[in-house]
């Protein structure tokens, strides 16, 4: 049969990848990744790790001040939800076609703050309660922005967005929720992942390929440079803002990093004993006033399949 537009070659409950013609023949060769995901918490002094009952959906994650309540993103749809640490007394706080991706609570536990995104729209930054209820747009009229995250007064917001007029081209900005006042970080143009130190002296950041990790002193009105590597991600502060914790995803063992204000970076976690087992991907998800360490690890199984085409 001749056919002018793309046509389904396969169905069903796994999702195939990376198609690979054979050399010789009609064969193509893809393989599929089917994965869940858990939320642990692991005390790296002494390395155990415990399991906290939830759903396995999960995509994104953070964890209250209070270390006892948690919103999370669900696959596939990206939907918001709160529940306890454990994964009971779960409320949908959004729903399709809303998506929601980088959920941050509020200093007091009282509020969420995360992106909203809608297919053709522009992404912008929403409050809602950790109970459901009302949205509240953050963003200025004609801005768009990516994620964000709070003061440690719980009055404004630091986020990486960009005005719909100018294009694409992100900067980060310091907002006022309640009296929609914004201001440009000084040098913060191609910076992302803003996180803001719990005392307040310090914004943490990395560049937008992800390669830098920034420490901007909020009196100083200044940059240094913490850190390089592959691909930094996943910021998290110390309770007592004495030092940001990070990952390199390009790292062999996906491994925790600890840079501290003063500029000195090393590695405090390795995950090589969990990478030997069935486990694909870590990410951090945040820290207890303990020191130990929330961490999102996804397990799964791959498989190769052979498709033969019936081609004319």
């Amino acid at each position: 049969r001749s056919h002018h537009e793309p046509f389904r070659l396969t169905s069903g409950p796994d999702s195939l990848h990376v198609a690979i013609p054979a050399q010789v023949g009609a064969r193509v060769f893809a393989f599929s990744f089917r994965s869940h995901r858990e939320l642990e918490k692991i005390d790296p002094k002494t390395e155990r790790a415990s399991m906290l009952g939830l759903d396995t959906a999960l995509s994104q994650a953070s964890i209250s001040p209070d270390d006892q309540m948690l919103v999370y993103s669900n696959r596939p749809d990206d939907s918001l939800w709160s529940s306890r640490i454990g994964g009971s007394s779960r409320i949908s706080l959004t729903s399709p076609p809303l998506r929601g991706r980088a959920p941050r609570w509020s200093p007091d536990g009282k509020r969420i703050l995360f992106a909203g995104m809608r297919d053709g729209q522009a992404s912008n930054i929403y409050m809602i309660s950790p109970d459901g209820g009302s949205l509240q747009p953050v963003l200025p009229s004609g801005w768009e922005g990516s994620e964000a995250d709070w003061s440690p007064d719980g009055y404004r917001i630091v986020v990486a967005m960009h005005s719909l007029k100018a294009g694409r081209g992100n900067a980060l900005f310091t907002v006022e929720p309640a009296t929609g006042a914004f201001k440009e970080i000084p040098d913060s143009k191609g910076l992302v992942e803003a996180r803001w130190s719990p005392d307040g002296k310090y914004i943490a950041a990395v560049d937008e390929a992800r390669r830098r990790l920034l420490l901007y002193d909020v009196q100083k009105l200044k940059w240094s440079d913490q850190a390089q590597g592959g691909v930094l991600g996943s910021l998290h502060w110390a309770k007592d803002g004495s030092a940001v914790y990070f990952q390199d995803i390009l790292d062999e063992q996906e491994s925790i990093f600890r840079s501290d204000v003063a500029g000195k970076t090393e590695r405090v976690y390795r995950f090589g004993e969990i990478a030997r087992g069935s486990a694909a991907h870590f990410t951090l998800s945040g820290l207890d006033g303990n020191g130990s360490f929330y961490v999102m690890i996804e397990r799964g199984l791959t498989d190769i399949y052979a498709v033969d085409l019936d081609l004319p």
